[in-house]
């Protein structure tokens, strides 16, 4: 029931309350009278201070938002001309920023009937909907595994603690712990090591692999809960010189301590005499096609280049300064044999 002539023009405002019965809408405030006060009623076109509504006054009462009453919903717009969203806060910091304690953002599959049928994730997109880049969680509903996607060419996926890059994962498959240098040459399927510094303590029940720099040269080593460090890569010459008349010297070397011991062993001066004592080859050595010999100055320029293009990106992205990287002199024991 309209009380009076309606007319409204365009920012007037509508009041709408009832009128003591519960059949009774009265209608009031047109032509933007300041004499009709808004308070407590929502202005569609804005109120100077902002607006707060509400869906109900009871405990419990609800607040529902449809794009449309129609079965086919359209969409709900917030904040299409920019700005930010705060859910639990009024200082939002972020586009959408929620503030809560605990659970915070939950997404469920409203369709599935069994942990394997969950199908939920987050995307990343180029505009509104030009390129998908990534995404993350659940992304079929006929298994149960949760996958982190970054579908550019040449992305990686970083993980970081405490300010620091911990592992990368490139994009051709290669997985660094401690370093994001990744392999110059023929990587995909690599697991490669930063230099630890230093032989770890282990854990209880636990054993380790790691990445330890020996006379300037990053070499992997495998460590027990005993202490027991034993390099794996079998080129530490720091307790003998290698024979230079041996074609391809290699050696055994491991430490303890909780003993106060280290141990290296000549394995090819070894194997040479085991040959003489028994009359039995048990070397055999080949030469390498020309094609596949590389040269060590080479690969290190290569590596320069890569690694300092990385560093100067890194430190662009943080304002800070950077230091190039050192490329490496060929081992002494390769320069003895003149291997190339």
């Amino acid at each position: 029931m309209w009380h009076g002539s309606p007319s409204l023009a365009v920012n007037d405002y509508v009041r709408v309350r009832r009128d003591g019965s519960d059949s009774v809408w009265v209608v009031t405030g047109a032509g933007g009278s300041t004499s009709d006060d808004a308070t407590g009623f929502l202005l569609l076109a804005g109120q100077s201070g902002g607006q707060s509504a509400n869906g109900g006054t009871g405990n419990g009462d609800d607040l529902t938002l449809n794009s449309t009453s129609h079965a086919t919903k359209g969409d709900v717009l917030i904040q299409t001309g920019g700005g930010n969203t705060g859910i639990g806060t009024t200082s939002p910091q972020r586009v959408l920023h929620i503030s809560a304690d605990g659970g915070i953002v939950r997404f469920s599959d409203n369709t599935a009937t069994s942990l394997q049928e969950v199908n939920a994730y987050f995307e990343f997109f180029q505009g509104d909907n030009t390129a998908r880049a990534g995404w993350f969680g659940f992304g079929s509903s006929s298994n149960e595994d949760m996958s982190f996607v970054n579908q550019g060419t040449a992305g990686v996926i970083d993980l970081w603690t405490n300010t620091t890059l911990r592992a990368t994962l490139d994009e051709d498959g290669n997985l660094g712990l401690g370093s994001s240098t990744k392999p110059s040459a023929n990587g995909g399927k690599v697991l490669y090591f930063g230099d630890n510094t230093a032989d770890p303590t282990m854990g209880a029940n636990t054993a380790g692999v790691y990445g330890k720099d020996v006379s300037g040269t990053v070499e992997l080593f495998g460590v027990d809960e005993a202490g027991n460090a034993t390099q794996l890569t079998s080129h530490n010459f720091e307790l003998f010189d290698p024979d230079p008349s041996a074609e391809y010297p290699w050696s055994f070397y491991a430490e303890n301590k909780f003993i106060g011991k280290r141990i290296g062993v000549d394995m090819f001066k070894l194997a040479r005499l085991v040959e003489r004592l028994s009359g039995e080859q048990i070397i055999y050595l080949e030469d390498l096609d020309p094609a596949e010999v590389l040269d060590w100055d080479t690969v290190e320029r290569q590596k320069k280049a890569a690694e300092d293009a990385r560093r100067k990106a890194v430190a662009d992205e943080a304002g800070e300064d950077w230091e190039p990287y050192e490329a490496k002199r060929k081992p002494s024991w390769m320069r003895a044999l003149r291997v190339g």
